[in-house]
């Protein structure tokens, strides 16, 4: 759990020195277009998506779900609304998840509500899965940064 709380810090700190970095003088949009974002949200993940509009954005993904010193692979399906297309907004996040355990594959759903500064993206949430009849609730954080292109 240290060693996830150590590398959770470090992709933090590298993520808003990033963003930070960026001038405040250039303009931003969350315009219309692709993006790459890799985040924590209770899982490793990596997610390709379209921003449809400067309020609202799809994504698939796959990662890994870091669970009592085990990984198990996910793949997963996501929306995200923004509050404006402002710097800094609220944005609300909905993942719904399929983690691979073995030969079964149990679903998740996690919902998220944070802050975005530009590309940063961070927030808390919860998350749920029903595994064998038991219902599991965890709370979850979300960092991860938006690698735009072909925006207009």
């Amino acid at each position: 759990m240290k060693k996830v709380l150590t590398t959770l810090l470090v992709a933090i700190l590298a993520m808003s020195a990033s963003v930070f970095a960026q001038s405040e003088t250039s303009e931003f949009s969350r315009g219309q277009g692709y993006f790459i974002r890799p985040e924590l949200y209770g899982a490793v993940l990596a997610e390709f998506g379209y921003q449809i509009n400067p309020n609202f954005q799809f994504s698939l993904g796959a990662g890994v779900e870091l669970a009592e010193q085990t990984a198990v692979p996910e793949l997963v399906l996501g929306v995200r609304a923004y509050a404006t297309d402002t710097k800094w907004t609220a944005f609300f996040d909905y993942h719904l998840g399929l983690l691979l355990v073995g030969q079964i594959s149990v679903p998740d759903h996690r919902f998220t509500v944070g802050a975005s500064y530009k590309n940063l993206d961070f927030g808390g949430g919860i998350m749920y899965a029903n595994i064998d009849g038991t219902g599991i609730w965890s709370p979850c954080i979300n960092i991860g940064y938006n690698f735009r292109f072909g925006n207009k």
